[in-house]
């Protein structure tokens, strides 16, 4: 009788109008995700949603960060499985969502986690009363899986953020290069594929970030530069195939360069775009300035120390640079 309940607990709640920052890694969007989540406005689980997505990925070898997810893909039942993911797991409060990622990386914490979620998704029902309420996520991955979430969340709305490509392939290399914990993907060297790393410029153990279609083609014989380069350009080409099939008004394209050269009006106007409030905690958090996820401390140049390599992959890239309305290669680094 109580799971029968919470059943009818979780579908007496829906999640509606959810935002989505689809993006390349290490294109800005952390520091996006981190300021829009201080609207009280959005819920948010205040880390990325691997885990949501494992149950419908096909693929057996590394089923957090396989990618793909076709509008084809989804089943109606689909629908409130996810859902119910979002009502356990998004917080109105960051201290409440970081305590998730503390509760979840301990082994012996996973009694409290579990309860601690369903603790939260009873509140939401009982003492605040939630019906409708509205969600941001930023899962780099879902890149690759708009037309899946699209059919998951007919009204949801996106931020496309993007980076100029000699910035972002520069900070994929960096990550890639990375020997510290922030980047380690430590999770992945159990798979098999990592026996077949052979990629010129990277010791590493792992294969790093996004999987796209054809990834495995770049497990060996080619260099750091050509593997970020084809992240960089899968990401931004599905979500561009992916876009142009939606109305206008459901997605924003932003630049990256742009937002951080007027911060306080970029925001201003993707809260507009999301139909939320610039609200005191928003405008507190652009004030602060955070640094999140950054594998060395911001510079203007800070792409010249890869400029070799970057200088290799400047042919492969030109024409989406084109595409996304780069007419020149900003100088911004962060």
């Amino acid at each position: 009788m109580m799971l029968l309940y919470i059943v009818r607990v979780f579908i007496s709640m829906r999640v509606k109008k959810p935002i989505f920052i689809i993006s390349c890694p290490r294109s800005g969007s952390s520091l996006l995700f981190k300021v829009l989540s201080e609207s009280k406005e959005l819920w948010s689980s205040y880390r990325e949603s691997h885990y949501f997505w494992k149950s419908f990925l096909s693929e057996p070898r590394d089923p957090i960060f396989s990618m793909s997810l076709n509008a084809s893909d989804f089943k109606e039942e689909d629908r409130e499985y996810l859902e119910n993911l979002y009502h356990l797991n998004t917080f109105n409060d960051e201290f409440s969502g970081e305590l998730t990622r503390i509760l979840f990386i301990r082994e012996q914490l996973k009694p409290l986690f579990n309860s601690y979620l369903s603790l939260n998704k009873l509140i939401k029902k009982h003492l605040i009363n939630l019906k409708d309420y509205r969600i941001i996520d930023k899962t780099p991955p879902n890149v690759f899986r708009v037309p899946f979430i699209d059919k998951l969340f007919p009204d949801a709305k996106y931020i496309f953020l993007t980076r100029d490509a000699k910035t972002n392939i520069s900070s994929l290399i960096d990550a890639w290069l990375s020997e510290g914990n922030l980047f380690s993907f430590k999770f992945r060297e159990f798979y098999e594929y990592n026996s077949r790393l052979n990629i010129e410029g990277y010791s590493g153990k792992v294969w790093k970030f996004l999987n796209p279609p054809g990834w495995e083609d770049y497990l060996s014989g080619k260099s750091i530069e050509e593997v970020c380069a084809f992240q960089w350009l899968s990401a931004n080409e599905h979500a561009l195939n992916a876009f142009s099939e939606m109305p206008s008004e459901k997605y924003l394209h932003v630049r990256y360069e742009d937002l951080l050269a007027d911060r306080f009006n970029g925001i201003q106007s993707l809260c507009d775009f999301c139909e939320i409030e610039f609200s005191k905690e928003i405008k507190d958090m652009i004030d602060k300035d955070p640094k999140v996820s950054v594998v060395s401390l911001p510079s203007k140049d800070k792409w010249l120390k890869n400029k070799e390599r970057i200088e290799n992959i400047l042919g492969t890239v030109e024409d989406m640079q084109k595409r996304l309305g780069y007419l020149e290669v900003s100088p911004i680094s962060y």
